[in-house]
């Protein structure tokens, strides 16, 4: 199935499933409750049937996700809330979710229902996994059971809507929405050589490529391609990945870049990721090295016919080469010679994306929840006003002294 047939699954799904047999729902609390049902296997079969061929979407991130990240402390305790949908028997679909409880034991004040991934950078797109004919169908379904939660402070992030889904999703139930920005993706399609690669390229992104190649040429510089796909290699590689990214955060002479790593948990998080897809082939560390000396990385994960294009980091003395720029064109050309389908250049909005020329797709996010979220509004609202207020009588004060 080709990446546009997701954007355009939206008509077709419903027809799909109003001839079929009304699914069931259920909700399990735990990883281990679906491995002892034989249901983890359908899962990442679903994920790995799914168009966007992300890495978002397995099993393994998900519940490595979960052992990392859940909290069970006295005032916010997280609970796992995997909504799944059956068919005959046959899981045809799984909301990913985990619902938090903000209060003191036994006594809730507020309820937040989430994804798993619910993370500021490291989980970059989160969705309902099933098959795209199935999409509008799973999507209702989930909004339906969040629709149950009328009374009290309860709110859900929906994720991963194309603007059709978010056209066709059914609001009127829900006391309270508000959408979100909506997040680009952006992905190259490749042809069947680099050759044919190139000569589509904009003119800006051909002139960048020669500059790069030759300025190396000038200065004695022969450019290399290392793909590390053993987990223990690629976890010692790393550690010269992760101190390359906090450099770059520090430089301030250029567009400012978060250490997305300065936490030792999300390290933690890719190690134990490394652990577990490197053996199925699906996470490699692409070095690229001048004259055998590493100089920049780059984080990929393949899933079908995709590689899915993860963070990067660089060693600053060679930033005059634009060592990412050539990095990224070894890439694309080991992933044509290794008959990919797609690079998937990742989330947001940036040149280094968008000089390759790749389509674009664009997925919506929503706040719904019961309309007692609006006291929670106003309560913002009051803060913000009293804040300016406050600010504004203390600059007063400052005029007059």
């Amino acid at each position: 199935m080709s990446l546009l047939a997701f954007n355009n699954s939206a008509g077709k799904a419903a027809s799909t499933i109003s001839s079929e047999r009304p699914p069931e729902t259920f909700v399990a609390h735990s990883f281990d409750m679906l491995d002892k049902a034989h249901l983890l296997q359908e899962w990442d079969r679903l994920a790995q049937s799914m168009p966007t061929h992300m890495p978002f979407q397995s099993v393994h991130w998900n519940r490595t996700w979960w052992n990392r990240f859940k909290r069970d402390g006295v005032f916010f305790k997280d609970e796992l809330y995997l909504l799944c949908v059956m068919r005959d028997a046959r899981l045809i679909g799984i909301v990913p979710l985990f619902r938090t409880t903000i209060g003191l034991p036994g006594i809730p004040v507020f309820r937040y229902m989430r994804m798993l991934g619910a993370d500021a950078n490291l989980t970059e797109w989160r969705s309902v996994i099933c098959r795209s004919e199935d999409r509008l169908a799973l999507q209702a379904i989930w909004l339906r059971h969040m629709a149950e939660y009328k009374f009290g402070l309860f709110f859900a992030q929906i994720r991963g809507f194309t603007a059709d889904e978010i056209a066709a999703a059914n609001f009127e139930n829900v006391g309270f929405v508000k959408m979100m920005l909506p997040s680009e993706n952006f992905i190259l399609a490749l042809p069947a050589n680099w050759e044919s690669f190139k000569t589509k390229l904009k003119r800006n992104i051909k002139e960048s490529l020669r500059h790069c190649y030759n300025s190396l040429d000038h200065s004695g510089l022969i450019p290399s391609l290392t793909v590390i796909g053993n987990a223990p290699v690629l976890r010692r590689k790393m550690e010269l990945f992760y101190q390359w990214h906090a450099l770059r955060a520090q430089n301030v002479g250029t567009v400012y870049h978060p250490d997305y790593f300065k936490d030792k948990k999300h390290r933690v998080f890719l190690d134990e990721l490394a652990d577990g897809l490197c053996p199925l082939g699906q996470m490699k560390l692409f070095e690229l090295n001048l004259n055998g000396q590493p100089v920049a990385y780059r984080l990929g994960f393949i899933n079908g016919n995709t590689l899915y294009l993860y963070f990067s980091a660089f060693d600053p003395t060679f930033s005059k080469f634009s060592t990412m720029t050539t990095l990224i064109a070894e890439v694309i050309k080991w992933a044509i010679d290794n008959r990919l389908k797609f690079v998937n250049l990742s989330f947001g909005r940036d040149v280094s994306k968008t000089r390759w020329g790749p389509l674009e797709r664009q997925f919506y996010d929503a706040l719904i929840g019961t309309r007692g979220i609006f006291l929670l509004q106003t309560y913002r609202w009051m803060a913000g006003r009293i804040a300016k207020l406050k600010r504004s009588i203390g600059s007063l004060r400052i005029k007059k002294a």
